[in-house]
């Protein structure tokens, strides 16, 4: 792989790889984040060697795939399309005949780089001063039926808001609950995290919810949760809950002598499946580590 220059295939092919050094267990949770983390940080430093629309493109599959999450994804977007666009495909034209359907030239047409777009009016047949004029005409006139449309539907839309009442009535979405700081999705937290720290790891493998957790013997053993010895919570804390979902930060101390110890600040996602709420995904937002392995 070039170290200055990176496209989305070899970006997914590396993720895959250490996607499935975890997923058999040769490296641990908090390894295959942190690797994560790094590699797609390096792509501040690299070139792409396609377009940054292109890249994203080919990349999605990664997190319908769930080998990154909603924050890395985040993150990916916004290092790539803060970058310069270096790739800059041309156009070569051959066969230059006009087509009397489309009123456009037949081109057989291959990109390359790094000469710059061809201009606007390299591909179009000339135009008549009628035929403009013409179109402009019908452009107007359908500008002006689009606007007359909006104007109906806001003038349909005040007159539904200034005839509502304040008796209840049932929306298509719920309504979130009232954030505090001791909701169900927040005590669900605190039982998981004090459920670790005291060496209850089935009960706490009990509110996770997902294959992304692997097998309670996964989960338990040393490679995962099963290392950690004591855990001490400094906040925990909700974004929102609704009837179904919620998300919640808690930040907390975990001791884990075969691994390593630190101060943990993590976004929690939860579901309320009717029987209770379960953890479906955890992501890190902060690492301090005390002691690193």
């Amino acid at each position: 792989m070039n170290n200055t220059q990176i496209n989305s295939k070899e970006f997914i092919i590396y993720l895959e790889k250490i996607k499935k050094l975890y997923d058999t267990d040769i490296l641990t949770f908090t390894e295959f984040t942190e690797n994560k983390e790094k590699f797609i940080n390096e792509l501040r430093e690299k070139k792409l060697t396609e377009r940054k629309e292109d890249f994203m493109l080919n990349i999605s599959g990664l997190y319908k795939s769930n080998v990154i999450n909603d924050e890395e994804l985040v993150l990916i977007k916004e290092i790539v399309l803060n970058k310069e666009d270096n790739y800059e495909p041309v156009y070569t034209q051959e066969n230059r005949t006009v087509n009397p359907t489309t009123n456009s030239y037949n081109n057989t047409q291959t990109y390359k780089p790094g000469t710059g777009f061809p201009s606007k009016n390299t591909n179009k047949a000339p135009t008549t001063s009628g035929n403009y004029n013409f179109a402009v005409v019908i452009s107007i006139g359908i500008l002006a039926v689009f606007i007359i449309i909006i104007a109906i539907i806001i003038s349909k839309t005040s007159d539904s808001g200034s005839n509502k009442t304040n008796t209840s009535y049932t929306e298509t979405k719920s309504e979130p609950i009232k954030k505090i700081q001791d909701n169900e999705s927040v005590q669900t937290v605190k039982r998981w995290i004090n459920a670790l720290g005291s060496g209850d790891f089935k009960s706490a493998y009990n509110i996770m919810k997902g294959k992304k957790w692997g097998t309670y013997s996964f989960f338990s053993s040393t490679k995962a949760y099963g290392g950690i010895t004591s855990t001490k919570i400094h906040s925990c804390e909700s974004l929102n809950q609704y009837s179904s979902s919620a998300e919640v930060i808690a930040e907390y101390d975990s001791y884990d002598p075969s691994n390593s110890d630190g101060k943990y600040k993590q976004k929690f996602v939860l579901e309320n499946t009717g029987s209770g709420w379960y953890i479906t995904n955890i992501m890190n937002i902060d690492i301090n580590y005390y002691r690193k392995k």
